[in-house]
């Protein structure tokens, strides 16, 4: 819990500076549903739900990105468990426009991972390594439609999801 304090108030100390020196602005608020999974053998898979706020400063961006996933995960005797996953992440990228209405904005950052499972008693926590890439489809001026590939490296459960996002711009 530390962990999310510590980037939070990091976050938003770089907000409020923002504020005053009226150089950053708000270029987009999202939210996305998908899936993930890590690829093991355990079967830990889920459906994921995001929501993402994105500022700029000149041609960089840079955002906070919560996420959690809930899911089912098999355990060594066969049986099931409900298990979830939490993602916060600051995230550093650019936009690169590929054509009128269709631009793709890869992303590296670092945040906090926590992983848990009904069996288990306690939450597993790290430091995660996220690694996006964006592709966006602009529907209208305000409003952009688009998919997100990632994958968040981690020393708990190096997991990846994809999600469907949908993008309110204030450009």
């Amino acid at each position: 819990m530390k962990k999310i304090k510590v980037l939070l108030a990091f976050f938003l100390s770089c907000q409020l500076q923002a504020q005053e020196t009226n150089t950053f602005e708000v270029k987009a608020i999202e939210g996305g549903i998908g899936i993930y999974t890590d690829l093991g053998s355990d079967g830990m898979r889920g459906l994921a739900i995001n929501g993402e706020l994105i500022t700029g400063y000149k041609k960089n961006l840079f955002s906070l990105n919560c996420m959690t996933g809930f899911g089912l995960v098999k355990q060594n005797d066969g049986n099931h468990d409900l298990q979830a996953i939490m993602t916060i992440d600051m995230l550093y990228g650019r936009e690169f426009q590929l054509s009128k209405v269709i631009s793709l904005q890869p992303q590296v950052g670092v945040g906090y991972f926590a992983n848990g499972n009904t069996s288990d008693s306690g939450n597993k926590e790290a430091i995660g390594f996220p690694v996006r890439a964006k592709l966006y489809f602009k529907t209208s001026d305000d409003f952009k439609i688009g998919i997100n590939p990632n994958v968040n490296f981690n020393n708990v459960n190096t997991f990846y999801s994809a999600n469907i996002l949908l993008a309110f711009t204030f450009d």
